[in-house]
């Protein structure tokens, strides 16, 4: 321990770390983290992908690489890294889309806010609509919206959940861990058992995802819709109240990337009779499977 701390001393001295770097070194050591050398890689990794660590504070890291902010918890910042460093929402085709059209995107499962102000960022995207079940999550996602003066207009933030009806739900809410939070509990079970009996488990609002919509769809005529979805278990439900009530929606859809937790087959056994191929799929161990379809309406 000792070694370390002196390496990055002598490494601060030499101007291979900031103050920065030493301050969030000297903290996570403060607080015993026994994710001390992961973090500090995923932080190296930022900052090699030009993400500047700006700001410490209360725990959590301000993170800008000119173009766009987000704040992250000190401990959990797994997802901005599969987001900002492994690229995780990078289209696979990306030459598919089509020059001088705006796509709109909606962020089913919002979280922080990082896939919504990736997005943002993009030339291609005119505005994503995003979800976000979770309301402590979602005013930290607000918060990352709100200092991203640049990309703010483009996002429209929905502080509820989608489902196949509109009522209240109970989810568990885990602070910090906002890769963990979920209305499923078969999804907690075999993706985090050890945190099935922590949390808070709370009340929230869930809306019927074929009504929200095909509401939004109308009232700003939507075409060459991008979904992004990473909902813990929920996009079997969402996905199949659609097909049986909003089935027009999938004539609209362009691509759909994220992440199923509980197999990827059963989800895209939903989708498939309406025109979509896969592009690519990467089943884990744990059952989750990142994914990218797309309609073939619309391939080129």
């Amino acid at each position: 321990m000792r070694i370390s701390f002196l390496q990055n001393i002598w490494d601060l001295l030499r101007g291979k770390r900031s103050f920065k770097d030493f301050e969030l070194y000297s903290l996570l050591k403060k607080n015993n983290a026994s994710c001390c050398p992961q973090m500090l890689l995923i932080h190296e990794a930022l900052e090699k992908k030009g993400f500047i660590l700006s700001e410490i504070e209360n725990m959590h890291l301000l993170y800008n690489n000119g173009k766009l902010k987000f704040k992250t918890d000190i401990f959990f910042p797994w997802i901005a890294y599969e987001i900002f460093v492994d690229n995780l929402y990078q289209f696979r085709n990306v030459n598919s889309l089509e020059e001088l059209i705006k796509y709109p995107v909606f962020d089913i499962g919002a979280n922080r806010g990082y896939a919504t102000l990736y997005f943002a960022s993009q030339e291609w995207c005119e505005h994503v609509y995003a979800f976000e079940l979770i309301s402590e999550t979602a005013d930290l996602a607000e918060e990352n919206y709100n200092i991203n003066k640049n990309l703010k207009q483009k996002i429209s933030l929905y502080k509820f959940g989608l489902a196949a009806k509109t009522g209240k739900i109970e989810a568990k809410y885990l602070p910090g861990r906002d890769g963990i939070s979920s209305m499923n509990s078969e999804f907690l079970e075999n993706y985090a058992p050890e945190e099935r009996d922590h949390g808070i488990l709370k009340e929230y609002s869930v809306y019927s995802a074929s009504v929200i919509l095909k509401n939004i769809i109308d009232e700003n005529s939507l075409d060459k819709i991008i979904i992004k979805i990473d909902v813990e278990g929920a996009e079997y439900e969402i996905f199949e109240d659609l097909a049986l009530n909003y089935p027009e929606i999938f004539d609209k859809i362009y691509k759909i990337i994220g992440d199923t937790h509980l197999g990827f087959e059963k989800y895209f056994n939903i989708v498939e009779p309406f025109g979509f191929k896969v592009i690519w799929k990467n089943p884990c161990s744990n059952n989750t499977c990142p994914f990218e379809i797309e309609n073939t309406k619309f391939s080129r």
